[in-house]
């Protein structure tokens, strides 16, 4: 298998683990905790494992002075991308429903492909276009089931648009990854990006922080499972498989987060999925293979090479 493939699957893999928050954040939600604590449990878990792996495990220990250095490209990443990200979407959770915020989020490795072709110049070429209409077509069935009349009636409010705000946050942070994320060691960079989204995100909790008083052993386990899986390992992979694969790459694979998180939340709330939604699946991994496959791959900004030179 060559380094590509090997790298398509790792991807893979980030996105299905990143999926696995979504049904845990809709329980605690559901749980009535406060969507803003949910939020912030995403940016101060990873920061705490930040500062955890480079003391004792890399022994790299972060400087100020490359704070000051890359100070914005840092804090436009921390803006957009992560405090931005999860106070939008910790409004919009209150609002918008759970299967239309799916179908929302679908729109998002559309988004990241067409901005890494327009900014980043990466490929685009026939074989993504088909791919990605193809996983969008999927992503539709497995979100609405058998009941495609749901298409018909469905329509936008402000709170849909704020959602709509989060995956436009995701695909602009990860153009920004792929083009200053490699200037700093990736531990480094996603340390920084966090200590400025703290400072960020402290008007949204700072009057909610007796919550964690209220807070169940169960949920307390939960939180900690959100920031330390999809929050802080995922998100820290991601940014070095855009880095290494490119965006464009990354943002189709990505087309199967909804995917995944659809099945995870079948199996933990016992939903029955439909023969549309297997479908659906189906056509999302044939649209995501389309899209990947025998297309140019851009440099490795590891290595300055391609994965696979065209």
């Amino acid at each position: 298998m060559s380094k590509k493939y090997k790298y398509f699957i790792f991807i893979f893999l980030v996105v299905l683990a990143s999926g696995t928050g979504t049904p845990v954040i809709k329980m605690l939600v559901a749980d009535g905790i406060d969507p803003f604590f949910v939020s912030f449990s995403m940016i101060i878990m990873p920061l705490i494992f930040c500062l955890f792996w480079m003391f004792f495990v890399s022994k790299e220990k972060p400087h100020l002075k490359d704070f000051r250095i890359h100070f914005g490209s840092l804090f436009a990443m921390g803006l957009i991308g992560v405090a931005g990200l999860w106070a939008l979407m910790a409004l919009s959770l209150q609002h918008t429903a759970a299967g239309k915020s799916t179908l929302i989020h679908s729109f998002n490795p559309i988004i990241i492909v067409l901005l890494s072709h327009f900014f980043l110049k990466e490929a685009l070429g026939w074989r993504r276009i088909v791919g990605i209409a193809a996983a969008c077509v999927g992503l539709i069935f497995c979100i609405t089931g058998s009941d495609l009349a749901y298409l018909r009636d469905f329509s936008l409010n402000p709170w849909d648009l704020a959602f709509l705000g989060t995956g436009t946050c995701f695909a602009v942070y990860t153009i920004l990854i792929r083009k200053y994320g490699h200037f700093l060691s990736y531990i480094q960079t996603f340390f920084w990006i966090l200590v400025a989204s703290t400072f960020l995100f402290i008007p949204f909790i700072i009057s909610r922080f007796d919550i964690i008083s209220q807070l169940t052993f169960r949920q307390c386990v939960y939180l900690l499972y959100l920031g330390l899986v999809p929050g802080a390992i995922c998100t820290l992979l991601w940014n070095k498989c855009v880095n290494i694969a490119g965006a464009a790459v990354s943002g189709i694979i990505n087309s199967f987060y909804p995917v995944s998180a659809i099945i995870l939340s079948a199996i933990w709330f016992g939903e029955r999925l439909t023969w549309l939604q297997y479908l659906g699946a189906l056509l999302v991994i044939c649209g995501i293979w389309q899209g990947i496959n025998k297309t140019a791959m851009p440099i490795n900004n590891e290595t300055g090479e391609s994965l696979e030179p065209e």
